[in-house]
C-alpha cells in the first residue's frame, strides 16, 4: 500500500502518523506529493502542552490556567478584593433587612419614644431648676429659719442638681431620637447605677428607720402610697429603661444608624461604669464647694475655711485623673481607683460616724431650731445600721472593682 513520505504533509500533522491510500493511487490527496510503496519512519510528534484549568468558587465553571477572569466576574488574581465587596454586599443586605423588619422598626419607635421621654424629664428638671433660681433670688432670707431647705447653699445646689439633670437628660433624649450608639451605652450604665442605688435606698428606709422616731413621725416617707410612689420612681423605672436599650434591637438599630466609631466604644461597658462613677464623684467635690459651706468631718474632727477648701478641690482633681486614666485602660488607673475609693469613702464614712452630728450641722452655720427640724437627718445619723449599709457598700464596689480588673492589661509606663 503506498504511502505519502511528506514529513510536513497536513494528514501527518493531524492525526501524527504518514497517509496510508488505496493500491493504485499514485499522488497525496493533502499535499500533491508523490507516494511511496514503503512506510516511511517519522519522528513522533511532539504532543500539544496540555493546559490545567481552575474551577471558580463563585459558579463552578472550569476555566484555563491563563484566564484569571471567570465569565461570572471572579477574579482569581484578587480573591480577597471579591471577599471583601461580598462582606460589604451582605452588609448591605442586612441593613436592608433590618430596615424591613417590622419588629425592628418598632423598636426604632420606642428609641423615639423613650428619647421623647428623656426630653421631658429634662424640661421637668429645667422647671424646678428656675423655681429654685427664683426663690433662690427672691426669697427673703428669714425662711430659712423656719424651713432648713431654704438656705442659701441648699438652693444652690437644688439650681446645680436640677440644671445638670436637665442637661443630661435633654442630652440623652435627642441622642436616642437619633438613635446614637453613645446614647445607648451611657443610658445601660446610668440606668443600671439609678436601679441600685434606688434599690439600696429603698432597702435602707425600710431597715434603718423600722422601730425609730423617724418613721413613727413620718419624717420619711412611710406611708403605704408614698413608698410605692418612690419604688416605682427609683427601681421600676429605672429597671424599664436598662432592660429597653440593653436589647439587641435597640443595639443592632443604634449600630446601623451610628456608623462611626463613639468614645464609648472604646471601653468595656464595665469599664465605662467605673469611668461615669468617677466623673460623677469629681463633679460632685466640686459641688461641695459652693454648698458645704466649707466644712468637713474628718475623723474625729471637723475642717473648716481653706483648709476643707484645699482638700474638695484636691480631691476633685484626684477623681478627674483617675476619669481619663481608667479610659486610657492603664493598669495603674485600676490599682490607684481601689485605693483611693476605698480609702475614700472609708475615711468618710468612719468619719461621719465619729463626729457628732449636731456640731457638724452647727459647724455649717445652721441655727438650734433648723437642727431641730433636721431631727430625721440625725437619727438616721445616728442609727447603728447606717454602718453597717455604708460597710456592705463598701464591699459590693470593692467586688466590683475586683470584677473589671480582667479588663485592664498591665503596662510598662514611662514616666
Amino acid at each position: 500500500m503506498p504511502f505519502c513520505p511528506n514529513l510536513d504533509c497536513p494528514h501527518r500533522k493531524r492525526l501524527g502518523e504518514p497517509a496510508e491510500f488505496l493500491k493504485g493511487v499514485a499522488i497525496c490527496s493533502d499535499c500533491d506529493t508523490p507516494l511511496t510503496d514503503t512506510a516511511p519512519v517519522f519522528e513522533p510528534l511532539r504532543q500539544p502542552k496540555t493546559v490545567a484549568g481552575w474551577k471558580c468558587p463563585e459558579c463552578g465553571s472550569i476555566n484555563r490556567e491563563d484566564m484569571a477572569l471567570c465569565s461570572c466576574g471572579f477574579d482569581s488574581n484578587r480573591p480577597h478584593v471579591i471577599g471583601d465587596q461580598k462582606t460589604k454586599d451582605a452588609e448591605v443586605n442586612n441593613v436592608s433587612s433590618l430596615l424591613e423588619d417590622p419588629k425592628n422598626r418598632r423598636t426604632r419607635k420606642w428609641l423615639i419614644f423613650f428619647g421623647v421621654i428623656e426630653v421631658l424629664m429634662g424640661a421637668f428638671s429645667a422647671l424646678n431648676m428656675l423655681i429654685w433660681l427664683f426663690m433662690l433670688l427672691y426669697l427673703p432670707s428669714g425662711k430659712a429659719e423656719t424651713n432648713p431647705m431654704l438656705d442659701k447653699n441648699m438652693m444652690v445646689m437644688f439650681v446645680m442638681v436640677f440644671g445638670a439633670g436637665a442637661i443630661f437628660s435633654t442630652w440623652m433624649g435627642i441622642g436616642s431620637i437619633l438613635a446614637r450608639r453613645w446614647t445607648r451605652a451611657i443610658m445601660m450604665v446610668v440606668s443600671a447605677y439609678w436601679f441600685v442605688f434606688g434599690f439600696l435606698g429603698s432597702i435602707t428606709t425600710i431597715i434603718v428607720t423600722r422601730g425609730t422616731s423617724v418613721a413613727e413621725k413620718n419624717h420619711i416617707n412611710s406611708t403605704m402610697l408614698g413608698n410605692l410612689f418612690m419604688f416605682v420612681i427609683l427601681v421600676i423605672f429605672p429597671a424599664i429603661f436598662f432592660l429597653f436599650y440593653r436589647s439587641q434591637n435597640v443595639k443592632a438599630i443604634c449600630e446601623q444608624r451610628d456608623t462611626v466609631v463613639r468614645w464609648t466604644d472604646k471601653i468595656p461597658l464595665p469599664v465605662l461604669a467605673v469611668l461615669l462613677l468617677l466623673a460623677y464623684t469629681s463633679t460632685a467635690h466640686l459641688l461641695s464647694l459652693f454648698t458645704s459651706k466649707h466644712t468637713l468631718p474628718f475623723l474625729y474632727m471637723i475642717i473648716k475655711g481653706y483648709p476643707a477648701m484645699i482638700v474638695a478641690i484636691v480631691k476633685v482633681g484626684i477623681y478627674a485623673y483617675l476619669t481619663v486614666a481608667i479610659y486610657k485602660m492603664k493598669m495603674s488607673a485600676w490599682i490607684a481607683t481601689m485605693i483611693v475609693t476605698v480609702l475614700d469613702f472609708g475615711l468618710q464614712t468612719v468619719s461621719l460616724l465619729w463626729v457628732n452630728e449636731s456640731d457638724y450641722l452647727s459647724s455649717m452655720g445652721y441655727s438650734a431650731s433648723q437642727i431641730q427640724q433636721m431631727q430625721s437627718l440625725v437619727d438616721l445619723w445616728r442609727n447603728p445600721r447606717m454602718g453597717l449599709l455604708l460597710a456592705a457598700s463598701l464591699i459590693l464596689w470593692i467586688g466590683y472593682l475586683l470584677y473589671v480588673r480582667k479588663y485592664f492589661k498591665l503596662r510598662i509606663e514611662t514616666a
